[in-house]
């Protein structure tokens, strides 16, 4: 189960945590695996303090974050509401506190087009035809898609997205071009 949670994007597993069908922890604990699982391979992450992390205390919550203010010793106060216990208002001190939001696709980008013209994927991010073999392919000849637009995605991802989606858009350019050179000879 660990795996297939960690092949969630960001708006799934926020649903399993809302619904009670994973824990925040759950959820680190199955991305740690994978990443510990595949490192090997890609040679990715050259530091993994994920052990390291847990035994200093590291805590995840879950929580709509109302302020951080800092004490006079430079810990960090986080006022919030504890989502997963109730609501209950939370005042608690840490010396580290990481903000992550959740991601979700732009429901307006099917309305620049055609109803039904751009394809979707599963959780309604801009589906790719075929992400491995032409990354921002949509089902729109000519309309291409780059970064979270197509799927959630860190900022380095979304680079190399970017990157392999403008070679994409100049294969489609100099196509266009050399077919109107063949009418106009």
């Amino acid at each position: 189960m660990s795996d297939d949670l960690s092949r969630l994007d960001a708006t799934a597993q926020a649903e399993l945590v809302r619904t009670g069908q994973a824990s925040p922890l759950e959820l680190v604990d199955a991305a740690i695996e994978r990443t510990m699982r595949i490192n090997p391979q890609l040679n990715a992450v050259i530091h993994p303090l994920y052990e390291q992390a847990r035994a200093m205390g590291a805590n995840y919550v879950k929580g709509r974050v109302a302020k951080v203010t800092e004490t006079a010793d430079g810990n960090l106060v986080l006022h919030y509401e504890d989502i997963e216990n109730g609501g209950t208002l939370v005042e608690a001190e840490y010396d580290l506190v990481v903000l992550a939001v959740g991601v979700q696709p732009n429901s307006t980008a099917t309305a620049l087009f055609p109803e039904g013209a751009l394809s979707l994927d599963e959780f309604r991010y801009i589906a790719e035809m075929d992400e491995d073999v032409n990354p921002g392919l949509t089902s729109i000849p000519g309309v291409y898609v780059a970064g979270a637009a197509s799927g959630a995605k860190d900022i380095a991802e979304s680079i190399v997205h970017a990157g392999a989606t403008v070679a994409q858009v100049a294969a489609h350019l100099e196509q266009a071009r050399l077919e109107k050179v063949e009418v106009t000879a």
